[in-house]
């Protein structure tokens, strides 16, 4: 589809990505981020906590707009916080 002006501003921020393993990111590479989620080599596989928190976001709620990129981004801030923390 036709990339939209929300779409061009948030698509590389933060909120947007999720650390995943290679054999999942080449499961669900071009895939909407629910259908990610759901895939079964999906998000919900991943070792990494912050990919299963947005696994946990999106079995919740199939949207990913702004709102959930802001949350997501505040949960890897603050993961990063507490690996830095000790």
């Amino acid at each position: 589809g036709k990339s939209t002006t929300l779409h061009a501003r948030l698509r590389y921020t933060l909120g947007n990505h999720c650390l995943i393993e290679d054999s999942i990111n080449s499961s669900v590479r071009n895939k909407n981020p629910a259908d990610k989620a759901s895939h079964p080599k999906g998000y919900g596989q991943s070792n990494f906590k912050t990919t299963k928190f947005v696994s946990s976001m999106l079995s919740s709620s199939p949207k990913w707009g702004e709102s959930e990129m802001k949350t997501n981004a505040l949960n890897i801030m603050n993961s990063i916080i507490r690996f830095f923390s000790g």
